[in-house]
C-alpha cells in the first residue's frame, strides 16, 4: 500500500516564464551580456552572469571587479547579502517592467557606456600594475653565471625590438647573456632556500609558511661549463652518474656495424646446440641444396640466404634418399631436422612442421626399410668385462696403455658411461681432465665428474660415483693409474686417458675404438659386435640380470624415462629359467 500523501497545503510552485534570466541558457546570457556592453571572463558561471544582467537592470553597475569564478561583479552585489541577491533575482511572472522601456532604454544605454567606460580604466590601472609586479619579480629571477658570467632572464625585456628577436639563437643568447649586467649577483653552493645565501643586503626575499618562496631568491649555478658547452654545440652529454660508469650514453662504434651484431647472433645460435649436432645439420643442409642443385626444383638464390621451397621438394628429397643415397629412416629424420634448424635460423618458418604430406610419406619410408638387417650392437656384460681385465693384467699392449685401458674399462662400466662422455672425437675438444677424478681419504669411492653429457645439454656437469669392489676393483686401479699420470708430470688441467706414454693428446674415441675391438678380437670375439656404447648396454644389462630395481638402472644410467629398458638384452637362458618357473604346480 503506497505511503500517505502529506498535508497539500504547500504552495504552488512559480509557472515557467521563459522571460525570467534563471530560466536562460548561458549562450544566451553571455549574448545579452555582449548587447549591453558588459565584460565577463570566458569561464564565467551562469549565475554570475544573471547577477550581472540583474544588476545591470537595477542600475547598480558602478564598477565591476573579478570574483573567483572569473566574472566582472560590482562592489554593492558583493556587499549584498546572498538571500537578497537570490530574491532580487527570481522575479516573478507577473512582474513589470519600467515604461522607460526596460533595459533597452536610452537613460539605461548611457549609463550602460558610463559603467563601461569606468570599468575599461578599472582593469587598465590593474594591468599596469601586474606589469609593474611581473617586471619586479622577472628581476629577481634573473641570473648571473659566477664561471662565465653567464646571465639568463626568465623574460625578454619588453623593449627590445624585433630585429634581434629574428637572430635569435644558442650563441647569440649566450653571448647576449655573456655581456648583461644584472644587479643581483648569483652564487655557486648549494640550492637557495636561507636567508644566508642572499648575496646582497638590499635583496629581499619573501618568507612563507613552507619557507622563503623560490621566485625570490636568487638562482643557483648548477651547470657545469662543458655540459653548457656540450649543449650549445651539440655535442655528447654524459649521463648522471658515478664516474666509473661509461662517461655517455652513445653506443660503442664497434657495436655499431652491423656484420659484428650478426656475428655475435651467429655465435649465440651455435651455442644453442652442441657442436657434433650443428656438425650433423651442416652436412644435412649442404645434402639438401646439392640435391636442389642438381634437380633445378628452384631459382638460384644469393650466397648465404636459402632458397624458398615448397612441400614437394620435400617429399622429392624424402624420396631421393631413400631410393638412391638408400638412407636409413633415423638418417632422413635427422636430415629434416637440420634443414628445419636452417630455415627457421634465417626466419624463413618450418618448412617440415607445416608440411601435411611428409609424415605419410616418411611412414611409407619407414615400413619399406622395416626388413632391412638391423645392426645390433652386443653388450659387454661383467663376464667379457672380467675376461678383458685378466688379459690386461696379463699383458696385452704397453704396460701403460693396459693400466689405462684397465682403468677406463672399469669406470665406463660401473659409471654406465657414454664412450663420449670420457673421450673425445678430436684433439680440440673438451674432455676429462685429472683434476674431475677426486678420491675419497679412506679409499672407498672416487667421485668423476662429467664435463659433456647427453642429458646435460647446458654443460652444468655431472657427477658420477664408483664405489670400490673386491672383483674388479675399481678404485685402486684408478689410484695406480692416476699416480703414473702424476710421475709423467700431469698437472690439474691434463688430459686424463691420453692416446699413449709418448703422446699426451687426449684419447680420442677412434683410438679407444682400435684399442677395445683389437683386445676384444684377440679373446675371440666379434669385434664387429661391439663399440662404444656397448660398456653402457652390458651395465644396464647386468644389473636387470642381478635383480636390480629399474628405478635404481634409471638412476645409475641418468635416463630422464623408462627408454633405459631398451638397454636390456635378455639371455636366452633367462627365457628359459622364466619358462620353467611357470610349470610349477599349484592349487587356486
Amino acid at each position: 500500500m503506497a505511503p500517505k500523501r502529506k498535508g497539500t497545503n504547500r504552495p504552488r510552485p512559480t509557472p515557467y516564464n521563459p522571460e525570467l534570466l534563471e530560466n536562460w541558457t548561458i549562450a544566451r546570457l553571455k549574448a545579452a551580456c555582449r548587447d549591453r556592453g558588459i565584460t565577463f571572463a570566458n569561464n564565467i558561471r551562469r549565475l554570475a552572469l544573471v547577477r550581472l544582467l540583474n544588476n545591470q537592470g537595477d542600475n547598480h553597475n558602478d564598477r565591476s571587479i573579478s570574483n573567483e569564478d572569473g566574472a566582472i561583479d560590482t562592489d554593492e552585489s558583493r556587499s549584498r547579502p546572498r538571500h537578497q541577491t537570490e530574491e532580487g533575482s527570481a522575479r516573478s511572472h507577473d512582474a513589470t517592467q519600467n515604461q522607460d522601456g526596460g533595459p533597452h532604454g536610452s537613460d539605461n544605454m548611457t549609463e550602460v557606456l558610463t559603467s563601461l567606460t569606468h570599468s575599461v580604466a578599472v582593469l587598465a590601472s590593474k594591468v599596469d600594475n601586474l606589469e609593474k609586479k611581473f617586471q619586479e619579480s622577472n628581476a629577481s629571477c634573473s641570473v648571473e653565471r659566477t664561471s662565465n658570467n653567464f646571465n639568463v632572464s626568465t623574460r625578454p625585456d619588453s623593449n627590445q625590438n624585433s630585429g634581434n628577436i629574428q637572430e635569435f639563437s644558442l650563441e647569440s643568447a649566450y653571448s647576449h647573456f655573456n655581456g648583461g649586467n644584472i644587479g643581483i649577483h648569483a652564487i655557486s653552493s648549494s640550492a637557495a632556500g636561507s636567508p644566508s645565501q642572499l648575496p646582497l643586503q638590499t635583496t629581499t626575499a619573501t618568507r612563507t609558511t613552507f619557507g622563503y618562496a623560490a621566485h625570490t631568491l636568487p638562482l643557483v649555478e648548477t651547470v657545469s661549463q662543458q655540459l653548457r658547452t656540450n649543449i650549445i654545440q651539440d655535442e655528447k652529454i654524459p649521463r648522471a652518474g658515478t664516474l666509473r660508469g661509461p662517461t655517455c650514453h652513445t653506443m660503442p662504434s664497434c657495436t655499431r656495424d652491423s656484420d659484428g651484431m650478426n656475428f655475435d647472433l651467429d655465435k649465440w645460435w651455435n651455442l644453442s646446440l652442441s657442436k657434433s649436432t650443428l656438425s650433423t645439420y651442416k652436412s644435412a643442409l649442404s645434402c639438401f641444396l646439392s640435391f636442389l642443385t642438381l634437380q633445378s626444383l628452384v631459382a638460384p638464390w644469393l650466397p648465404g640466404t636459402l632458397p624458398h621451397i615448397s612441400e614437394d621438394n620435400l617429399l622429392t628429397y624424402v624420396i631421393f634418399c631413400q631410393e638412391s643415397l638408400h638412407l636409413r629412416y633415423d638418417t632422413i629424420k635427422l636430415y629434416l631436422a637440420g634443414i628445419r634448424f636452417h630455415y627457421i635460423k634465417h626466419g624463413l618458418g618450418d618448412p617440415v612442421t607445416s608440411s601435411l604430406r611428409l609424415p605419410y610419406i616418411m611412414r611409407a619410408v619407414k615400413k619399406s626399410q622395416c626388413n632391412l638387417p638391423v645392426r645390433n650392437r652386443l653388450p659387454i656384460t661383467f663376464p667379457i668385462l672380467q675376461h678383458l681385465c685378466v688379459f690386461l693384467e696379463k699383458g696385452m699392449f704397453t704396460p701403460f696403455i693396459d693400466l689405462m685401458l684397465l682403468c677406463a674399462f672399469k669406470t665406463a662400466f660401473y659409471g654406465f658411461l657414454r664412450c663420449g662422455e670420457f673421450t673425445c672425437k678430436s684433439v680440440n675438444e673438451s674432455c676429462v681432465k685429472v683434476k674431475d677424478v677426486v678420491v675419497e681419504n679412506d679409499n672407498s669411492r672416487f667421485q668423476l665428474l662429467l664435463r659433456s653429457s647427453k642429458t646435460d645439454p647446458y654443460g652444468c656437469g655431472v657427477t658420477v660415483f664408483i664405489f670400490e669392489n673386491n672383483l674388479l676393483s675399481p678404485v685402486t686401479t684408478m689410484i695406480k693409474y692416476l699416480n703414473v699420470r702424476f710421475q709423467q708430470g700431469a698437472l690439474a688441467d691434463s688430459p686424463l686417458f691420453i692416446e699413449n706414454e709418448n703422446n699426451f693428446q687426449p684419447l680420442t674415441r677412434t683410438k679407444f675404438l682400435s684399442y677395445l675391438k683389437e683386445a676384444l678380437s684377440r679373446l675371440g670375439y666379434d669385434d664387429q659386435s661391439f663399440n662404444g656404447h656397448s660398456f653402457r648396454i652390458g651395465a644396464c644389462t647386468s644389473g636387470a640380470a642381478a635383480g636390480v630395481e629399474g628405478h635404481v638402472l634409471q638412476m645409475l644410467g641418468r635416463w630422464k624415462s623408462d627408454c633405459f629398458t631398451r638397454y636390456i638384452r635378455t639371455h636366452p637362458s633367462t627365457i628359459q629359467k622364466a619358462q620353467n618357473a611357470m610349470n610349477l604346480e599349484f592349487t587356486i
